[in-house]
């Protein structure tokens, strides 16, 4: 799935960052290697839906007044001690013919026999796991199939997953379930 945002530079710097918040925007930063590092400001309301689609592992084209859309990831969202509403953001553009690394959320799939049959509970390790790729190939997730798991002795682990092509994970002797 592709995702974007639109983006206006930002003049308002420090503590000016509180009359962008209030205006529904969230201050940003776009920066990354090579490139001289960026004030923006990005809608709220877009922003957030932005985050729960593309979340941290997903490429998103930021597209700045009257530029060329640039392919970022989601680096680092700052959040509210109590209302937990973003209030920073940091797109990192990146290289794409370069390999980067990300952490990306693991879906499990399928139902274990040993859960299902014979009343087992089922203890997740992982939730994600860290993987090296070019960013054309960054998957959003990676599937996990438990239907494999058909005794209580039976693990998964990052090995036995099945990889979208052109994907690697950084570890492989790790257990997730």
């Amino acid at each position: 799935m592709k995702y974007s945002i639109e983006a206006t530079k930002r003049e308002e710097l420090g503590r000016k960052a509180k009359q962008v918040r209030a205006q529904m925007k969230i201050p940003a930063v776009l920066y990354g290697n090579h490139i001289e590092s960026r004030s923006i400001t990005v809608g709220r309301t877009d922003f957030i839906k932005l985050l729960k689609g593309a979340g941290y592992s997903s490429l998103i084209d930021v597209k700045i007044e009257g530029d060329e859309p640039v392919k970022t990831v989601l680096k680092h969202v700052q959040v509210h001690p109590i209302s937990m509403d973003p209030i920073h953001a940091d797109f990192y553009q990146v290289d794409m013919k370069k390999e980067m690394e990300a952490t990306i959320p693991l879906n499990f799939i399928g139902e274990s026999r040993a859960v299902k049959e014979e009343g087992g509970t089922l203890v997740k390790a992982l939730d994600e796991m860290d993987i090296r790729c070019l960013p054309e190939n960054l998957p959003a997730y990676i599937e996990v199939d438990l239907s494999v798991l058909n005794t209580f002795d039976d693990s998964i682990s990052i090995a036995d997953v099945k990889l979208p092509d052109g994907v690697q994970a950084t570890e492989t002797n790790l257990t997730i379930v």
